[in-house]
């Protein structure tokens, strides 16, 4: 190789000169001269005269830079400038000798023109070259100097121009100077540094005599020029490997436009002289000129077949443009050199498509440097220095660039015909497609930065060649049709050209092809998806008439098109059709509408039908005039036959007048299995209609809307029935839809909306017909309603549309359509909506709605009543109703009504709101442009009516006909549903219309009291005029005598909730609405005071309240004569305080009011009283007893330490006196006339006095007297009953009978109440106090505070007297005198303190101390394991996600190299189970924060992790973190799963897809993540979420790691087909998730199941034990553990393993398996219950399917049957295995909870089938109801809900 420069004619410049001195001498006399040169450039002081050397080696050292890893193609590119111009037999060989010297030697030769003298010279400079500009690759002189990367000792061995020695190289043979050279060229030693320094390599040419060996060889092979480089270190040959290994496996193809050269081959050889590797580049070009063009068709060899197109620029152009770049310093002097043409070319490669495209300067450029179009560029381009990249806007590069599409254009016009010549370069149809489709296909780059967008500008340049308007018009695009069968190739303009959807068979691009004259559309010929995609783009950018893909209405005229050409086959082919509806959905994709209307469907007729059309009216258009409307025609796909249980009944065909009118698929098609997808996609677009009930009905109701022929109308309508009739039989039962408008006849003969129609007289009395016609007989018969409803009547049920038969089922039927029963509201309209505010105000409007002015004027009246505001409207105002108004048949018409017909009309609206039907109870009424101003809702006319009218006939109405008292709702008040609702001493409705209200329901109630008005008792809203009511009934008297004491005692209820309310109201007391009148008391008579009217009553007059809750006050008040109130059972001090603020100062509470008692004359104060228990030393055990003498409520009242009621007989005291006088309020009230003995009153220090008269010795009998004060005083007067007969017991005994001893006087007591043993003992603690009871921990106190000593002498003290309550607690204050211990909280701690804890807390004793005494007196230590366990737990979930954190970032480097961070999970789960230090309980009750954080520590450091406080913990937030990577991974999961399988299908391994595609797969493939810390440990983007997948195992082999479908080689029509695979799959994997393998076999709960069959082969499968096991057997069970009563899933409560949730199954399977154990069961029961109907007793949905009856799923059991004289409810709960567990839905666990309550009369049992699909291991077991104490100690509920599990003994 040499830097030789070429003449035109290919002779060497060096070869015509006569070397006038050898080689060798040229070569010394240019080494001597340059070393002259720079030793004058060094002044006589050894310093350079100018830096000139330095520069040069500068620029050298930056040229090797600039041009680092170039060094081969530089050394390839100047062997080819070699090549004389017109050959193309040159030949380049590569060789990297690893034994030619200590590192390898890489050669370079060449057959091309020897080195010449300027060759020489141009080496030796730098930037200068010999080579002449325009006629060479390289010109700059730089390219060589890029070796100096591998090697610093080139050498260079050529032959003589002419005279070629096979054997060795007599020309220019030479290397450069190194440093040691420099020792002998020059002889200064100064000057000799500054060369070794400063000189540039490759400057200074020394001679070669003798090349080795290896060198020669080259020679002998023919070769003219060889480079050898000695490579400088092992770096140096690193890289001559790579890149011989990069040009091995080029990108692009290096040798493509070098047609100089035929063969470019590279060898490497060993250092044992083997040969490692050989392969080389071939190339040889077929040429074809053509209108001043050059096509080649050039052939690489292994790298492809190429299409090049290729023109010369004239040289003046190119000169022209040169020299206008050199002004703009764009280009250096010496370019003005240019001699010759420029050159441009494009190729495209024909065999297969490219990976990069790249622009050419000879030699492919860098990586950057791509092509605009997915092809090859080549042009007289000027590049960067490093030919890298190139200015697009450079002078001569726009000028290349303008030519390149002019020639791309001219190619374009010669290879589509247009220029009339044959096609150039002998392409077949196929090839030209694809050059003219990609050399089209231009598109801006980054490596061509032009001012126009260069897409823009070859569709520019294109239209200018073709001459045509726009690119819209010129016929360029591949396409091809089908002639003859065969496919041609035709050019279409872009409005005709289609990219059709590949992948299709039935509507591909073939069959397209051969109907494209019928759609006048043609695909686009085929090619690869790429160009097709890049073709796309250009077109669609460029072009307005393109669209892409076929349109829809294009595709559906395919389809059309296609049905019709099938049609007209010999036969119908079922496999072609199959075909056909197959790739329909995939075909139309989204433009499903576009079929309808058009016939691309086969029906079951074997004819075309259309598709089903939904245009409206509005969009069709007008009827064109001449021509009759064609009749809409319903399309139904057919049933599934799986489902024909279902269906089999159905009557397909439709009555003779309709039958034009439907059509149906073609039902021999797999429309529910291979084409399922289809018949969605057809329903889905509505193409057809679903075959089921509904959509026939649908469709029947839109042909008799406007039908007007009866007989049809009768005819759809009892067809209609049919179809209703059959539905109800069938599993899934059908109901009318509130959509459907079916007329139905009237008694005159017309049809009707069946909405407005009424039942009639003829049908059954339940659809109330009968009850209208009573009312309309009786009804006055001008009334404009009357006729109305009249009109709606329906015809009798012996008219021809119902024949008088199946009245039941019709009368269902009818309802689902609407037909009424009785009386409804109905809608008033009005053509007029706005109105003047007047004609609001007077209500005059209500005409226009069609209302009698007269109701107009009473809904004024209510309206005004309601809020007078709603009728304020300005005057000069229009105002909008809003509403239509509702209106109630004859609502308005009451005052005409006689008794009979208010009767009627009565129980007519009550039939009505027992429907429960809603509506709006409010109209809006609104200003005419101010609605949001103002606006305001008022009653409807309806509401009105129900609330304010007296439309209910009261009790006592006379019998006559003629008259009727009625009466408003709100008059009459509802008691409680479950009790007598109306009560006989208030208002009531007359009995016929009462009785009709109790037979209601809930809902009637409901309707009456919220839309009526009427009153419920006890209602917390109406409390008050409940109230008023009741009093006003006492006064006015109208009731019975007999039920005086019933109204009083509801009138005093209603006080106590009335109270209890106003408690709980936040208002304040004036703004309570409070009864004005109160019935009290005056002696023993009931009076009225109205505290509203002084007239009535004396506002002087007090009245007294008893708010104290002493008895005696009530008989004070009533001996003193004055006005007072007593309310029975209420809270008397709450009595008191809001009677006061109710009713002001006429209100006296007895509390507050001046009140003392006088003793013989004393004040009360004065007289001194003495303990009663002293009195009466029995008096304290016979409270003990009586308590436990107390029952149910009385008893639940006392306190739990009942001690404190003994307490408080303490503070009771007692004295007698003979004369007793009370003042009250300043009246004196003497005690003789008072039926009682005693009198109590409590001091401000809180204890009572109780002042007995009686002057005598007390005895029993006078006890007996103030026993009910004593019982006061303790707060609990139910004790009275029972110390009075323990009093009467003691007649006759002293009192204080000292030689009774306590136990035996209690034993006594006991056994005159009848008490137990067990509550005799209970008795006697309570005497004790309960203090023996603490002595245990008194012990520990003892210790605590004086010492073992003291422990000692309390325990002997202890046994002698410790029974005494008074001699324990001396014994303790004894010991403890001169302890740090308050003695009084001592005291209150050992009378209140259960635990060690509360004695600690109470006494304010040290924790450890404490502990150690306990432990010194033998108790139990107070230890808080579950306290430590969850404090500490508690820091960890405070510090989790930082402890998380210190043991993933552990493993920072290798997660950030993404290797699964293996054991992170359990680490990370472990952290719950760290477990508090022991030693720690008996020091802390809570262990401080320390203590944890030490012991977390101690765990982290044994795990290998981080410190919780380490600094190498990051910034980002854990919780960010998760929730992002969630969110992601959910996004690109959706995004891969496709793409990941349509991946592996395309390549046969589906089964590497498995982590993609299987069920649950993505909660699997995030768990594997997240186990392996990848979710934890960033945040994710896609590139690392897929290395991640790759990571654990999860990603495709052999599939790169990405999701762009392009580097997949995916396209989106692959994603679609996938997405039918896996639908199909999904399907597949559903069929199987929900399919049970029962005796062997696989069923599918969907499939059609023969039940019998299936019941007969279980019953005789089951095993003879379990048939024979008796129902009374119940399974043997082990008892839940007390720790085991709490659900499962609390922390005491670790998960074992296999215990945890039941996997997650399809509905239809968990239905299918409770199926089979009901099944089971049935058996069961038949054998061991042989004397009962056992069809009848299953209750369940699922008896249906055997039995044929309808069942109920909402009891809660399944079985019913009658065993050992009871009901037994059994439920059946049934597992594929064995779980040991079961659940309990809502009405499950209501039935068990009924049946637990107690003489329910019944049995709830659980069947607990296991291992169900197994006939012959079934297992049948009996558990217990779980809502019994039995069931709850074997049963144990599992988590939060009604789940409950099970262990056996």
């Amino acid at each position: 190789m040499n830097d030789a420069a070429t003449t035109g004619d290919g002779k060497s410049l060096g070869s015509s000169e006569v070397f006038s001195d050898s080689p060798r001498e040229i070569v010394e006399t240019l080494a001597s001269n340059k070393i002259k040169g720079f030793l004058g450039t060094i002044g006589d002081d050894g310093q350079y005269l100018n830096r000139f050397a330095e520069s040069l080696a500068g620029q050298t050292t930056n040229v090797a830079t600039d041009y680092r890893d170039r060094f081969l193609v530089e050394l390839i590119q100047n062997a080819y400038d070699a090549q004389p111009i017109g050959v193309s037999d040159g030949r380049i060989e590569v060789t990297l000798d690893m034994g030619a010297s200590e590192h390898g030697t890489l050669y370079v030769a060449n057959t091309g023109q020897p080195f010449a003298k300027d060759n020489v010279e141009s080496l030796s400079y730098v930037a200068l070259s010999a080579k002449s500009v325009g006629q060479s690759i390289g010109n700059k002189g730089l390219g060589f100097r890029s070796v100096v990367q591998i090697s610093d000792e080139p050498r260079i061995f050529s032959q003589l121009p002419e005279v070629v020695d096979p054997q060795a190289f007599h020309g220019f043979c030479f290397r450069f100077a190194s440093s040691d050279d420099f020792d002998t060229l020059i002889e200064s030693p100064s000057h000799r540094q500054l060369a070794k320094k400063d000189l540039p390599k490759f400057h200074i040419p020394i001679w070669l005599d003798d090349p080795c060996d290896l060198v020669r060889d080259f020679a002998r092979h023919g070769l003219s020029t060889v480079i050898e480089l000695p490579l400088r270190d092992h770096f140096a040959t690193d890289v001559a490997r790579r890149k011989i290994d990069e040009l091995e496996a080029q990108e692009v193809p290096m040798h493509l436009f070098l047609d100089r050269i035929s063969e470019l081959s590279i060898c490497v050889v060993s250092n044992a002289g083997d040969l490692e590797k050989s392969f080389s580049f071939t190339r040889t070009e077929q040429k074809q000129k053509l209108s001043g063009l050059t096509f080649s068709h050039v052939s690489l060899g292994a790298n492809g077949e190429y299409f090049i197109a290729r023109r010369e620029l004239c040289e003046k152009q190119m000169k022209a443009t040169i020299a206008e770049a050199i002004a703009l310093n764009e280009l250096d002097k010496y370019w003005n050199e240019w001699t010759g043409p420029g050159d441009v070319a494009v190729a495209v490669r024909l065999d297969a498509p490219i990976n990069k495209s790249r622009i050419y300067t000879y030699l492919p450029m860098g990586d950057q440097a791509e092509a605009p179009f997915s092809g090859y560029l080549q042009g007289s381009f000027f590049p960067s220095s490093n030919r890298k990249n190139l200015d697009a806007q450079h002078r001569l590069n726009a000028l290349i660039l303008d030519e390149a599409r002019a020639l791309v254009a001219d190619a374009i016009w010669h290879l589509v015909g247009v220029s009339g010549s044959n096609r150039p370069g002998s392409l077949t149809d196929a090839e030209a497609a694809k050059v003219v489709a990609e050399m089209m296909s231009w598109r801006s780059v980054s490596s061509l930065q032009s001012a126009s967008e260069l897409g823009a500008a070859m569709a520019e340049a294109l239209v200018s060649r073709l001459k045509c308007d726009s690119l819209d018009d010129a016929n360029i695009v591949p396409c091809f049709e089908v002639v003859g069968g065969q496919n041609k190739l035709v050019w279409k303009t872009p409005a005709l050209s289609r990219d059709w959807p590949s992948g299709l068979a039935v509507f591909g691009k073939v069959e397209a092809a051969k109907r494209a004259q019928e759609t006048n559309s043609w695909p686009l010929w085929a090619m690869s998806e790429g160009l097709s995609a890049r073709l796309n783009t250009f077109l669609n950018k460029e072009c307005e008439m393109y669209l892409g893909e076929p349109s829809g209405k294009e595709r559906a005229r395919l389809v059309e098109v296609v049905a019709k050409s099938m049609l007209s086959g010999p036969s119908r082919s079922k496999k072609k059709w199959i075909a056909y509806f197959v790739e329909l959905p995939v075909f139309m994709d989204k433009y499903g509408v576009s079929l309808a209307g058009l016939q691309v469907l086969i029906g079951d007729d074997g004819l075309l039908h259309r598709a089903m059309s939904h245009v409206s009216k509005t969009e069709s258009g007008k009827k064109k005039k001449g021509r009759r409307r064609q009749k809409d025609i319903a399309i139904f796909s057919p049933p599934d036959e799986r489902r024909i249980s279902e269906t089999a009944d159905l009557e397909i065909d439709p009555p003779a007048k309709l039958q034009e009118r439907f059509g149906f698929l073609w039902n021999e098609l797999p429309w529910h299995e291979e084409l399922s997808e289809t018949r969605l996609f057809l329903e889905k677009n509505r193409l057809v209609e679903e075959f089921d009930r509904e959509a026939i009905f649908n469709r029947l109701d839109r042909i008799l809307r406007d039908e007007g022929n009866k007989e049809v109308l009768r005819g759809g309508l009892r067809w209609a029935f049919e179809l209703w009739r059959q539905a109800r039989s069938s599993p899934r039962p059908f109901r009318m839809q509130p959509q459907f408008r079916f007329r139905v006849p009237t008694q005159s003969g017309e049809y009707i909306d069946a909405r407005e129609a009424i039942f009639s007289a003829s049908w059954p009395e339940a659809t109330l017909g009968a009850l209208v016609q009573e009312f309309l007989d009786v009804a006055p018969q001008d009334l404009k309603d009357v006729q109305g409803i009249q009109h709606q009547l329906l015809a009798e049920t012996k008219h021809p549309a119902f024949f008088d038969t199946r009245i039941d089922e019709w009368v269902a039927f009818l309802t689902e359509l609407g037909v009424r029963r009785g009386l409804h509201p109905v809608r008033k309209t009005s053509s007029k909506t706005m109105f003047k505010a007047h004609e609001l105000r007077d209500f005059s409007f209500v005409e226009h709605y069609g209302i009698p002015l007269t109701f107009g004027k009473f809904w004024c009246d209510d309206i005004e009543s309601d809020d007078d505001n709603l009728l304020r409207l300005p005057t000069s105002t229009n105002y909008v109703i809003a509403d239509v108004l509702l209106w109630f048949p004859c609502q308005g018409d009451l005052d005409g009504f006689t008794s009979a017909c208010q009767r009627r009309y009565a129980c007519l609206v009550l039939q009505w709101l027992e429907t429960g039907q809603s509506f709006s109870s409010r109209v809006e009424i609104h200003h005419e442009h101010y609605r949001n101003v103002d606006s305001r809702l008022w009653p409807m006319p309806l509401t009105t009516f129900l609330r304010a009218s007296p439309w209910i006939p009261t009790d006592g109405a006379p019998a006559s006909d003629e008259t009727g008292s009625a009466a408003v709702a709100s008059e009459f008040w509802l008691n409680d549903i479950n009790k007598e609702l109306f009560l006989p001493f208030l208002p009531r409705p007359m009995l016929e219309i009462r009785r009709l209200i109790e037979r209601g329901g809930t809902r009637l109630f409901e309707n009456l009291r919220n839309l009526a008005g009427l009153n419920q008792i006890g209602s917390d809203d109406t409390l008050a005029d409940q109230l008023v009511m009741l009093s006003s009934c006492y006064e006015n008297g109208r009731f019975d005598p007999y039920y005086r004491q019933r109204l009083l005692n509801l009138y005093y209820s209603t006080w106590r909730l009335f109270l209890t309310s106003v408690s709980a109201s936040s208002q304040e007391t004036d703004q309570i609405l409070r009864p004005p009148k109160v019935l009290v008391q005056r002696g023993h008579s009931i009076e009225v005071v109205n505290f509203d009217d002084d007239e009535e009553t004396d506002p002087s007059v007090p009245v007294y309240i008893c708010d104290t809750g002493r008895l005696g006050d009530v008989d004070l008040l009533m001996a003193s004569g004055q006005l007072f109130f007593n309310l029975p059972d209420g809270d008397s001090e709450v009595t008191g305080k809001h009677f006061q603020a109710l009713y002001g100062e006429r209100i006296r509470r007895i509390s507050k009011v001046e009140y003392s008692l006088q003793a013989d004359g004393k004040d009360i104060s004065e007289v001194k009283g003495e303990p009663i228990n002293s009195l009466v030393p029995e008096l304290r055990s016979m409270v003990a007893v009586a308590m436990e003498a107390l029952r149910g409520t009385e008893a639940q009242r006392l306190p739990s330490n009942r001690a404190e009621v003994l307490r408080k007989l303490e503070q009771i005291l007692l004295a007698q006196a003979e004369a007793i006088r009370f003042v009250i309020d300043g009246n004196s009230v003497g005690t003789d006339d008072l039926n009682r003995q005693s009198f109590s009153l409590t001091s401000e220090d809180g204890k009572t006095l109780i002042v007995l008269k009686n002057a005598g010795e007390l005895n029993w009998d006078l006890i007996d007297r103030c026993l009910l004060q004593i019982c006061e005083s303790l707060g609990h007067v139910s004790l009275a009953a029972h110390l009075r007969i323990l009093a009467l017991a003691r007649i006759g005994k002293q009192i204080g009978d000292e030689g009774e001893g306590v136990q035996a006087r209690v034993s006594a007591m006991a056994d005159t109440l009848r008490l137990s043993q067990v509550e005799v003992l209970a008795a006697n603690s309570t005497l004790s106090e309960g203090l023996e009871t603490r002595v245990p921990i008194l012990r520990a106190v003892l210790h605590y505070a004086a010492g073992p000593d003291a422990i000692r002498h309390f325990d002997r003290q202890f046994a002698m007297n410790g029974k005494d309550p008074a001699v324990l607690r001396a014994l303790w204050a004894d010991l403890l005198k001169d302890a740090e211990i308050d003695l009084k909280l001592l005291d209150v701690a050992m009378r209140d303190a259960h635990t060690a804890r509360d004695f600690r807390e109470m006494l304010g004793l040290d924790f450890a101390l404490f502990n150690h005494s306990l432990s010194a007196v033998g108790e139990a230590m107070e230890l808080y394991p579950e306290q430590h366990r969850r404090t500490l737990e508690a820091f960890v979930r405070q510090n989790d996600l930082r402890i998380t954190q210190c043991i993933l970032y552990a493993e920072y480097t290798s997660l950030e190299m993404f290797q699964p961070f293996e054991g992170y999970n359990d680490r990370r789960a472990a952290i719950y189970e760290i477990m508090p230090d022991a030693s720690w309980l008996p020091i802390y009750e809570v262990p401080p924060e320390k203590l944890i954080k030490d012991q977390l520590e101690a765990w982290l450091q044994r795990q290998g992790a981080l410190s919780i406080d380490s600094d190498d913990l990051p910034a980002s937030n854990l919780t960010q973190v998760r929730e992002h990577n969630r969110r992601l991974f959910q996004t690109l999961f959706v995004k891969a799963v496709p793409i990941v399988r349509a991946w592996c299908a395309k390549r046969g391994s589906s089964d590497q897809a498995e982590h993609f595609s299987k069920l649950n797969s993505s909660d699997t493939l995030r768990k594997s993540l997240d186990r392996v810390g990848a979710l934890d440990f960033k945040k994710l983007d896609e590139e690392m979420f897929v290395r991640w997948c790759k990571a654990v195992g999860a990603w495709p082999g052999g599939m790169d790691g990405t999701l762009e479908l392009e580097a997949l080689g995916l396209s989106a029509n692959d994603l679609k087909f996938e997405a039918i695979e896996a639908r199909k799959a999904s399907e597949n994997s559903k069929r199987e998730a929900r399919s049970v393998s029962f005796n062997g076999r696989s069923i599918d709960p969907e499939d059609d199941i023969d039940f019998e069959a299936l019941a007969e082969e279980i019953g005789g499968s089951l095993s003879r034990s379990v048939l024979s096991s008796a129902l009374s057997s119940q399974a043997s069970l082990r008892l839940v553990e007390e720790d085991q009563t709490r659900p499962e899933g609390s922390k005491k409560n670790k998960k074992v393993k296999g215990s945890g949730q039941l996997p997650r199954i399809p509905p239809e399977k968990t239905e299918f398996i409770g199926r089979l154990g009901e099944i089971v069961a049935y058996s069961w029961l038949k054998t061991i219950l042989k004397g009962q109907d056992i069809d009848a007793a299953w209750k369940s949905g699922n008896g249906g399917f055997i039995t044929g009856r309808d069942g109920n799923d909402g009891l809660g059991y399944d079985f019913e049957v009658s065993y050992r004289k009871q009901t037994w409810r059994i439920e059946v709960k049934a597992s594929l295995n064995d779980p040991k567990a079961f659940e309990l839905g809502e009405t499950e666990v209501a039935a068990a909870r009924e049946a637990a309550k107690d003489r329910n009369g019944f049995q709830y049992k659980i069947a607990y089938v296991s291992y169900v699909a197994d006939p012959s291991e079934t297992r049948i077991e009996i558990l217990p109801n779980p809502m019994t104490d039995d069931g709850a100690s074997v049963l144990r509920l599992r988590g939060e809900g009604i789940r409950y599990s099970f262990e056996r003994v």
